[in-house]
């Protein structure tokens, strides 16, 4: 989160700098040189070593090189460590998925859990009806059942097929040559437009409209 965290303070920043007509290089100068809460030290400080030079009046000695910034290292290490114990308190390993098991996962746009077939491990690709996915293993549920029937529509054989060769077939002839040209001589007859529906409620003219001056 704290990528989108810092994506949503710059913008935050450029809505205030558009609004003021402050430059947008100054605010990002400015928040660079800000002491991080909890730490201390500015960004500028622990890149660079020093603070940056802005519109703000500074000694000249804030601006020199100071690099021992093991302490904060080593508080920063501490905070990620904090972090990864909170996530990890409940969190469990989850067995792996063998080929050919049936799962359940979420298909894109949909809040239930669809059955499928694991096809490949690791970087899971499994299949949900009639298409393939890949997904991580957070994201698939093992279910104990069977794996889902894809039914397959027949095909329907055609109706000239059925019919037998001793039986005529009905129109089967190709037309003469004048009835050819005679058909692409008579162009066809345009359609009508559609009518459009017309309201057939009463419509009542506001009194505003005849009292107004």
């Amino acid at each position: 989160g704290k990528a989108e965290n810092a994506v949503k303070t710059v913008k935050r920043l450029f809505t205030k700098c558009r609004a003021s007509g402050e430059s947008e290089f100054s605010a990002l100068l400015n928040w660079r040189n800000t002491p991080t809460e909890g730490i201390g030290t500015s960004p500028a400080q622990r890149f660079f070593g020093r603070r940056c030079k802005t519109l703000l009046p500074m000694a000249q000695q804030l601006l020199q090189p100071q690099y021992p910034v093991k302490k904060d290292m080593t508080f920063l290490n501490t905070q990620k460590l904090r972090q990864r114990f909170y996530y990890n308190r409940q969190a469990k390993p989850l067995r792996p998925i063998v080929p050919g098991e049936t799962i359940r996962m979420r298909l894109p746009g949909d809040s239930t859990w669809s059955a499928g077939v694991c096809n490949r491990p690791r970087s899971y690709e499994v299949k949900v009806g009639e298409r393939n996915y890949r997904r991580n293993r957070r994201q698939l549920i093992r279910a104990e059942e069977p794996p889902p029937v894809v039914h397959v529509p027949e095909e329907v054989p055609d109706q000239q097929e059925l019919k037998t060769p001793d039986q005529p077939v009905e129109g089967a002839g190709l037309p003469s040559q004048p009835q050819q040209l005679e058909n692409l001589s008579t162009p066809s007859s345009p359609k009508p437009p559609p009518t459009p529906r017309r309201s057939t409620r009463t419509r009542k003219t506001p009194n505003w409209i005849t009292t107004y001056v």
